[in-house]
């Protein structure tokens, strides 16, 4: 009897033992299927990331130039007026200059 005993004992062990080894290989299956799914959502969120960067950036660039281009527009109608400005108040300066010229005469005090 005590090796019968001894026998199922043995028995009763491998299959606990086994029973473990199938519980901890399903352990790791769900394990590497759950970093398997991180991983996955950490490389969409990556390339999401990366998508929102370039399009922030081309953003970026398109109202960088729409503002460089209403800037060369304003400084070159700036210009514009402020040499229409000058050259009308130099002409009308010059005109008022040659009539107040024209205009003085000495008096003779007495």
């Amino acid at each position: 009897m005590n090796i019968d005993s001894r026998l199922t004992a043995r028995d009763k062990r491998i299959k606990d033992l086994d029973s473990i080894i199938k519980i901890q290989e399903q352990v790791i299956k769900t394990q590497k299927s759950n970093l398997d799914i991180e991983k996955k959502s950490y490389n969409q969120q990556i390339t999401d990331l990366d998508k929102v960067l370039v399009r922030t950036y081309k953003g970026h660039g398109v109202l960088l130039n729409k503002m460089l281009y209403f800037q060369d527009m304003a400084e070159h109608f700036y210009k514009r007026f402020c040499l229409e400005i000058t050259n009308n108040t130099m002409k009308g300066k010059k005109k008022n200059v040659e009539k107040k010229r024209k205009t003085k005469r000495k008096t003779r005090t007495k």
